[in-house]
């Protein structure tokens, strides 16, 4: 089966953290911010049935945008510059032909 992704807008500074796994450069509020976004796309993923393969994004969404509301504002990130990823997943379970 093919990969499918769901899109979400992210702090820029999220980035190294997303696609490098590098939190090093971060507060110790905004790195656990960026493991916590992690951990909760992770596991929204699987209670729907699929599995986070990784993270994409294009170079048409690279371009920094001043957001106030974003998909990490929950984990207690204010109004920040953002740019839009994708999470790239897979059913948990293929079915025969697939």
């Amino acid at each position: 089966m093919k990969a499918e992704t769901m899109e979400y807008t992210v702090p820029d500074f999220f980035l190294a953290g997303i696609f490098n796994d590098d939190v090093s450069g971060l507060s110790q509020a905004d790195a656990n911010a960026v493991l916590a976004f992690l951990h909760e796309a992770s596991n929204n993923l699987k209670k729907q049935g699929y599995r986070l393969i990784g993270w994409s994004q294009s170079d048409s969404d690279c371009e920094t945008n001043f957001c106030k509301f974003h998909d990490a504002n929950y984990f207690g990130i204010d109004a920040c510059n953002c740019v839009e990823i994708q999470a790239v997943y897979k059913p948990l379970v293929s079915l025969p032909g697939e």
